[in-house]
């Protein structure tokens, strides 16, 4: 039975992995045992790649083992040099890719509403040493793609997208992989699309494909052929098979989801100091997490209403904290200097993953959004 229609036994995950029926993985497995290839781009791979261009709509599309390894040689294949503007709000590997690149991170302060990277922030932060933006859909909302495109044309800098929670996302119809210099989707255990464990990366210009395929593999197109440093980045033909069979039920868990976020702001609406996702009409949106604010209004604190939630057996998530900024790596860094990033300060103080997954339902929204009623009316 797929974990769309799964009830966990012991209170509600934070995510469930999307996973296809057991006999249509065994199908795809058969063909890998008979070929005894099970990495070096083999023949799952190559369809996986293909179904991720045409779901997507771009024209070029690498896998790599983890979302990480893909972003790590999107980044080396642009060959930056000194600074790269970027956002305090997002999981540290964002942060960790420009500086294992040996490039600078400069942190610039976020949207309140968005929680993404402040066009106006962006445009403040950049100085003659920048070399691109490196801009997070966090929470699969897009970013102010038009916006910082613009800021990019014109001061002649690339621009970088952490999509790891944007697979899927349209923006007024447009598929958001058509932004960017280079792009990187997660398809991590986490993630709406799961290879348990992947990522992938898509690029405009064409002729970044061979450092790319070297930089997934040892530096080298051939055996022997070796032109550049690179490691071993490739995703198995194991895990491009899940790939290929979950993405025949992506819409399916879509749907689901669709309604469970539906139940969420119906119980959640109203409810003092709770701020609900932002939304607009002309986005397709993610629905790879559900993140909700708790302002000073609803009378205790984010932990507060996290731990009451979590002894209750809902393993709600801060997501992001602390920020990237206030780790003892990055702490020297421009941006990061105390209340340089206000807006990012107090949203990573206040925002909490509530469980987000097909199989959850109206009635675990209800039990989940209970607690947090509860929580309140007990302050």
């Amino acid at each position: 039975m797929s974990p769309s229609v799964f009830q966990p036994p012991a209170g509600f995950p934070v995510t469930v992995s999307m996973l296809p029926p057991l006999d249509r993985f065994v199908a795809e497995l058969r063909d890998i045992w008979d070929s005894h290839r099970l990495t070096n781009a083999g023949p799952k791979v190559q369809d996986f790649e293909a179904a991720l261009r045409d779901q997507l709509g771009t024209p070029h599309c690498l896998t790599f083992c983890n979302g990480g390894a893909a972003l790590l040689a999107g980044i080396a294949a642009l060959k930056l040099e000194g600074e790269v503007v970027t956002t305090p709000f997002t999981f540290p590997g964002t942060t960790h890719c420009l500086a294992l690149n040996r490039l600078t991170p400069v942190f610039a302060d976020v949207d309140p509403v968005t929680y993404n990277l402040d066009p106006a922030a962006i445009e403040a932060a950049i100085t003659p040493r920048t070399s691109a933006i490196l801009a997070v859909h966090v929470f699969g909302q897009p970013c102010d793609v038009e916006a910082i495109e613009d800021i990019a044309r014109r001061r002649g800098v690339k621009v970088i997208y952490d999509g790891a929670h944007a697979f899927g996302v349209r923006v007024r119809g447009r598929s958001i992989a058509d932004f960017g210099d280079v792009q990187m989707f997660s398809f991590n255990a986490t993630k709406l699309l799961t290879t348990g464990e992947g990522g992938c990366l898509v690029y405009k210009d064409a002729a970044l494909e061979n450092d790319l395929r070297r930089l997934r593999r040892w530096g080298m197109l051939e055996e022997g052929d070796v032109t550049m440093p690179g490691a071993n980045g490739m995703l198995s033909e194991i895990h491009a098979a899940l790939g290929i069979c979950n993405l025949e039920q992506l819409e399916e868990e879509r749907r689901l989801r669709k309604e469970v976020v539906a139940a969420y702001r119906e119980h959640l609406a109203g409810l003092q100091g709770v701020e609900l996702p932002f939304e607009a009409l002309e986005i397709e949106p993610a629905l790879a997490y559900f993140v909700i604010r708790i302002t000073p209004e609803f009378g205790c604190s984010r932990d507060a209403v996290l731990q009451r939630l979590r002894d209750q057996g809902v393993m709600a998530r801060r997501y992001f904290y602390p920020l990237c900024s206030r780790l003892p790596c990055y702490a020297h860094l421009p941006g990061a200097e105390p209340g340089a990033t206000p807006q990012a300060a107090r949203i990573a103080e206040e925002v909490m993953s509530l469980p987000l997954y097909g199989g959850l339902g109206r009635a675990g929204v209800e039990q989940v959004c209970q607690i947090i009623a509860t929580a309140q009316a007990d302050r």
